[in-house]
């Protein structure tokens, strides 16, 4: 799992590198055929749908799982780090408009990121494992701006989002063939983060259909988590003190999504 962290992050890194390497440095006008392209993207609403993957640091985290493998030696598998996690994408355009090769777009989306690990020991022929799985609930608003290439390609040289992120986080015992035990926390209070990224977007059907990958980075942290008791998530295992700082800060981010676009 570590080494397919540290993979997916240098491909994001790549390609942040080679889209900033091969933006267009001085702008093209609509002439001719292509002016009547861009008048054709005067006014459009539409929406996407695709996958996402999230880097983080779970400083506060990653510590009370650190704590927790060093409290049992006798884990036939300890329990991985949390840092990278993945999942759907929902979104609308707003509104796009374009003015001469500059296109402007405003939307709203919904992304929800899970990641889990496991820890699993065997005593007596019974193999019991407790899972901790993590839920980061993302909505959006931002606007982003892009660059007319031609009818088939934009290139998307900035996208500035507003990140408002609620999070729950399972802890899954399991013995056996027992039922789960399971305790349920939420943060206490709702983390509002920026997301920064830069694509570019591939028309299958001009200008209605198109797949647009992207990369950037995310600025969030999540500080303190509760029980549904209202009580707080220590720092560890030997610890009375409150984390406050289960995620630490953000990371790189990469998405790749569908766009259907409807005339207005």
């Amino acid at each position: 799992m570590k080494k397919l962290k540290f993979l997916v992050k240098i491909f994001l890194l790549k390609g942040m590198c080679l889209f900033f390497l091969t933006s267009p440095v001085k702008a093209q006008l609509c002439l001719g055929e292509e002016a009547f392209l861009c008048l054709g993207y005067l006014a459009y609403s539409g929406i996407y749908a695709g996958w996402g993957v999230q880097f983080y640091n779970a400083e506060g985290l990653n510590h009370y799982i650190e704590v927790y493998n060093a409290n049992r030696p006798q884990l036939t598998q300890q329990m991985d780090e949390f840092g990278m996690g993945h999942g759907f994408l929902f979104g609308a355009n707003i509104a796009r408009f374009q003015a001469d090769e500059l296109l402007f777009n405003m939307e709203g989306f919904y992304q929800r990121i899970n990641e889990k690990e496991e820890a699993k020991v065997s005593s007596g022929g019974i193999e019991a494992s407790r899972t901790f799985d993590l839920d980061l609930d993302i909505w959006g608003i931002g606007m982003n701006v892009s660059y007319f290439v031609n009818k088939n390609i934009d290139i998307k040289f900035i996208d500035v989002s507003v990140l408002f992120i609620s999070s729950e986080f399972e802890n899954i015992y399991q013995a056996g063939t027992d039922p789960e035990d399971t305790e349920v926390l939420n943060n206490v209070n709702s983390s509002i983060g920026v997301n920064l990224n830069a694509g570019i977007t591939f028309y299958l059907i001009p200008p209605y259909i198109s797949i647009e990958p992207s990369v950037g980075y995310s600025f969030f942290g999540i500080d303190e988590m509760e029980f549904e008791n209202g009580s707080k998530l220590a720092n560890d295992e030997n610890s009375s003190q409150a984390m406050d700082n289960f995620i630490s800060s953000g990371g790189l981010y990469g998405s790749a999504q569908l766009i259907i676009l409807i005339p207005l």
